[in-house]
């Protein structure tokens, strides 16, 4: 169908020719071609696609011509070999479309460089589909330029399709830049990005992320054959944002990371073969006034391996959120350490579980009756807390592990500090043998009037941490 204004705007050019009887068929030509949307089949136009002959002028050139022509690119079956990003520039309104995932391939030669960027500002109502977008190495952790799809115009960017892409071999899929003012309104849906050294989806803005929506997005790192180093999904200010099925599979640490004042929902997100080997990393992250809803998660074939603790949830910073709905972590493995649900510094009013999450045994869970009481919804069975051993005869015990330790030193040890914490971490310490001295006259332990104290068997003291020093309550059982 024509663009009524523009049809307008020709034909009223066309009758001022013809009142001059001056109409020519290259008049004729430029109506119909200002009317009606052309499209610009790439093999036409000049390009190759046999994976040999280097495309990337022809493929440069069509999307210089549909900045000013209005029309899509047609790319057909074939691999096309670039050696230089396709820079999209002032192109509006514009669709470049394949013939199919892994039936029109895009390959990028080049190393640390994109496939697509769009690097004018208010490049908008862009619509990518049906294609592959692939390096012809792995790029590295290294190669931060090597974004398949990179949007990092100085000015603001809103109504992008991304639909039915592969994306492979790349450091990051698909990346905006730090200077994008706000990133808006756009829709990426059925997309596979497979072999990533960074990130899968990275959409980091100064400005903002608001309203966009992803359904059906696969990050997978078959076998962790390729290990990235990075989150395979990282949001900032992506308030009002919505994501409907995500699968992410073989990744390692950090998966998922909301941020910078993100509200988003996720509506089935589901994660197997994920490997922390990474002492106190987690699985979700959500800090810096970010807030995330997770409806129906399932966690499957998690494999901990680290000196201390894993976590399944960190929330960080008192006005972050996290509400979860529907959890399942089944098949957890631990090679060493200790998986927690939650980290230390996750208070309840910072997180939320709707119904009671179904856990492997592998997973404890710190969460005490008093701390519940305060918690958005109710915790359900989490409602207990697994105490922890301080290491014995240590002066300076991590309490990474939880919130209520009980100690068991065999020879006389002095504490001077618990190390490993997180702002704001409250913890309780039962002493379970008569050989600690807690030292409150020159230690980083404040209480007791500033008076070492020796505790008793089934003494018990609480802590609370300004990030800087403990101030302790003590309990002193002794009759």
């Amino acid at each position: 169908m024509p663009d009524t204004q523009r049809t307008l705007a020709a034909l009223q050019a066309l009758l001022a020719d013809n009142v001059a009887q001056n109409v020519s068929p290259q008049d004729v030509r430029d109506f119909l071609v200002s009317a009606y949307p052309v499209s610009l089949n790439a093999k036409n136009e000049g390009a190759v696609g046999d994976d040999t002959a280097d495309d990337t002028a022809k493929l440069q050139s069509i999307v210089t011509t549909l900045r000013t022509t209005p029309g899509d690119m047609i790319i057909p079956a074939g691999t096309y070999k670039i050696t230089a990003p396709i820079d999209l520039g002032a192109i509006n309104q514009r669709r470049i479309r394949g013939q199919g995932r892994s039936v029109t391939v895009i390959k990028q030669y080049t190393d640390n460089v994109p496939i697509f960027r769009a690097n004018v500002a208010d490049t908008h109502t862009i619509t990518l589909e049906d294609m592959e977008l692939a390096y012809n190495t792995q790029q590295s952790a290294a190669q931060t330029g090597a974004i398949a799809v990179y949007i990092t115009n100085p000015g603001s960017a809103y109504f992008w399709h991304v639909n039915r892409v592969v994306i492979r071999n790349a450091n990051t899929g698909i990346g905006t830049s730090a200077a994008l003012a706000p990133f808006w309104s756009s829709h990426f849906s059925n997309i596979r990005i497979v072999g990533i050294t960074l990130r899968g989806i990275d959409l980091v803005t100064a400005s903002g992320l608001p309203s966009n929506t992803f359904n059906m997005i696969v990050i997978n790192n078959t076998n962790l054959a390729t290990v990235a180093t990075g989150e395979a999904f990282r949001v900032s200010a992506a308030s009002g944002s919505v994501v409907n099925g995500l699968d992410i599979e073989d990744w390692k640490n950090q998966v998922i990371h909301v941020f910078g004042g993100s509200t988003i929902v996720f509506n089935g997100l589901h994660l197997e073969r994920i490997d922390i080997d990474t002492d106190f990393s987690s699985v979700i992250r959500v800090s810096d006034e970010g807030s995330c809803q997770i409806n129906q998660f399932d966690l499957l074939a998690l494999d901990v391996n680290v000196a201390t603790a894993g976590f399944i949830f960190n929330v960080a910073g008192a006005d972050a959120r996290l509400i979860v709905a529907g959890l399942k972590a089944s098949t957890v493995t631990l090679t060493s350490g200790i998986c927690r649900l939650l980290t230390a510094g996750s208070t309840p009013k910072q997180i939320a579980f709707v119904d009671e999450p179904i856990l492997d045994s592998d997973v404890s869970v710190p969460a005490t009756a008093d701390n519940a009481r305060d918690a958005i919804t109710q915790y359900g069975a989490m409602n207990t807390e697994i105490i922890s051993t301080l290491t014995p005869d240590s002066a300076t015990p991590s309490v990474a592990a939880g919130n209520i330790f009980k100690t068991a030193n065999t020879v006389p040890t002095t504490y001077t500090n618990f190390t490993n914490s997180i702002e704001g971490q409250t913890i309780k310490v039962i002493f379970g043998d008569s050989n600690t001295t807690v030292d409150f006259t020159a230690s980083n332990l404040k209480g007791n009037a500033g008076v070492d104290w020796s505790p008793a068997i089934d003494d018990h003291m609480t802590c609370i941490f300004d990030g800087t020093n403990w101030f302790c309550d003590i309990s002193d059982n002794t009759v």
